[in-house]
């Protein structure tokens, strides 16, 4: 269990990365890259993130069960889901920090071969999505460069927004 926890892990922890505002350029280039550009404890948050999320994700498709085979690739489904669906921090902005319209985002860039699975291994699929997509958003405003893009992201909307409830007065 310890390697699947490891790959886990560090496909979360390049998930993170990618959040990280600019980090997804680095990503395409070297994980490595992003990670020197970040602080120690950022860098700790990013992976203490991540085992938070693995170890609800653990939970979630079950991969300690009677079928370690269908959550295993369940868990590994649901990585190449969030990959796929490039989640950026402006998508998060966009999704309000709601988990379920992550989820709804998301859901459009299914896995490989996930039309096909049975339908132990896609009802997991599912259930281990939502989890993902409800860790993620409880956890990102943890990872500080992103908490400051957020919050900046959604002033500028909100004067945006007042600008045009002036123009209608």
């Amino acid at each position: 269990m310890d390697g699947i926890k490891k790959e886990i892990v560090n496909d979360i922890v390049g998930i993170l990365m990618g959040l990280v505002p600019g980090g997804h350029l680095a990503l395409h280039t070297a994980q490595s890259a992003a990670l020197l550009l970040l602080s120690r404890q950022e860098k700790d948050t990013i992976t203490r993130i991540a085992e938070r999320i693995f170890s609800r994700l653990y939970e979630s498709v079950g991969l300690d069960t009677s079928n370690p085979g269908a959550a295993k690739s369940a868990a590994f489904d649901v990585l190449a889901t969030i990959k796929k669906a490039e989640v950026t921090p402006e998508i998060l902005v966009k999704s309000c920090l709601d988990s379920k319209l992550l989820f709804e985002y998301v859901l459009k860039y299914p896995a490989v071969g996930i039309e096909s699975a049975s339908s132990v291994r896609k009802g997991l699929y599912i259930k281990g999505l939502h989890t993902f997509c409800d860790e993620l958003m409880a956890n990102a405003l943890e990872i500080k460069p992103l908490q400051a893009f957020i919050y900046r992201e959604l002033l500028l909307n909100q004067n945006k927004i007042l600008r045009l409830l002036e123009k209608d007065e």
